[in-house]
């Protein structure tokens, strides 16, 4: 893996190829479509796991939730003053944000689930036998 990809220069750069590529209108050159895309996958899984601190496994979640959208991330990504790095940057942050929510709501669920089974167990408990 290239330790340039994180640099100041090679963002750059990058940032003006994905622009270039954006604003041809037609995408005709497959080759350079591949490499933004493979390129993209990798900052993407860079940026969420070194970056924001994330585990593996929460890294591995935001890369592949990004991922089903990649055509779109990359062709939302306009003129502006921040560079593709932290364009990147903010989606991987917001989609860590609902990440986090939907988990904690999740496990909200899933305690209310267990605390009334157990309230129900306490009124029920299986080694009873009713006449």
């Amino acid at each position: 893996m290239k330790k340039d990809y994180l640099s100041r220069e090679e963002d750059e750069r990058f940032s003006k190829t994905v622009i270039d590529f954006n604003s041809s209108g037609i995408y005709v050159n497959e080759k350079l479509k591949h490499e933004i895309r493979e390129r993209t996958k990798l900052l993407i899984y860079i940026v969420s796991r070194d970056i924001l601190h994330l585990s593996y496994d929460d890294a591995s979640s935001v890369f592949l939730e990004m991922e089903e959208e990649l055509d779109k991330i990359i062709a939302s990504y306009k003129v502006s003053n921040a560079t593709f790095n932290q364009y990147l940057k903010q989606l991987c942050q917001y989609r860590c944000r609902r990440m986090k929510h939907k988990k904690y709501h999740n496990t909200l669920w899933e305690n209310a689930f267990f605390m009334e089974e157990a309230k129900y167990n306490a009124r029920f408990p299986d080694d009873v036998e009713f006449l």
